[in-house]
């Protein structure tokens, strides 16, 4: 199992969304990029400084997920869960990963679901998708009222 399967089934996120917002953050293993706040984003999937507290609570040092690509895809998850758990929105959740400044944080899960679209369209080729179990955003972000629709890939 794939990293981003295995970090989404244990954190209950769509493996889709982590694929996409890696595409947006275009982190690599060992990056470490300041941030104009003085923070940093670190690996993979570019997990900021303000998580580290949080993150060594759960077991995980900043070193270890800035070196290691898949505990950097588990951390994403376990943030994602964390916004999530708090707004009950899929959306509201990939926003607040990038900013809770919603200046910043809807122009980002719209730049996610454009990239999870892309991600879909080039799985299933034709983009057909049924409407069964598994999440893919299908409207982009407005304000805070979009809520995620279950689709699954038919292949």
């Amino acid at each position: 199992m794939h990293c981003y399967d295995a970090a989404a089934q244990y954190y209950q996120v769509p493996a889709i969304i982590l694929k996409a917002i890696h595409r947006v953050e275009g982190g690599k293993r060992g990056d470490r990029i300041a941030d104009a706040n003085g923070t940093f984003d670190h690996g993979f999937m570019q997990i900021n400084t303000c998580w580290k507290p949080l993150l060594h609570q759960e077991g995980w040092t900043m070193r270890f997920i800035t070196q290691n690509d898949c505990a950097n895809i588990f951390a994403a998850a376990w943030i994602l869960r964390q916004h999530w758990n708090q707004t009950h929105n899929l959306w509201l959740s990939v926003a607040d990963y990038h900013s809770e400044n919603a200046a910043y944080g809807y122009p980002y899960a719209q730049k996610v679901y454009q990239q999870a679209l892309s991600i879909a369209q080039k799985k299933v080729g034709s983009a057909q998708f049924s409407g069964r179990k598994g999440l893919l955003p299908t409207a982009p972000l407005k304000k805070n009222v979009l809520a995620p629709q279950n689709v699954r890939f038919v292949p």
